[in-house]
């Protein structure tokens, strides 16, 4: 079987309703009481890539984690780099 496709709009899933990937749903994206998941239980690694800098930052868009290619690593507090 081959799939494919292109979708438009969002996908909306209630609370505690996960988004499994993989043959044995070893990844999974969910919320559900007040917090936010991303749980990788198969082997190997999570890996995240980005083409330039990999960010993670808050709700509000401020800083509180930069890796940067080629090398160095920011940390943030209060979206202040402090290392």
């Amino acid at each position: 079987m081959t799939g494919g496709g292109t979708m438009t709009g969002a996908i909306n899933l209630g609370d505690n309703v996960k988004a499994n990937f993989g043959a044995s749903n070893d990844l999974e994206i969910f919320h559900g009481s007040g917090h936010s998941f991303i749980v990788d239980t198969g082997t190997g690694n999570l890996n995240i890539k980005g083409s330039a800098a990999v960010k993670i930052q808050s709700a509000a868009g401020e800083d509180m984690f930069t890796a940067n290619t080629d090398g160095s690593v920011e940390l943030y507090h209060n979206n202040v780099k402090k290392f």
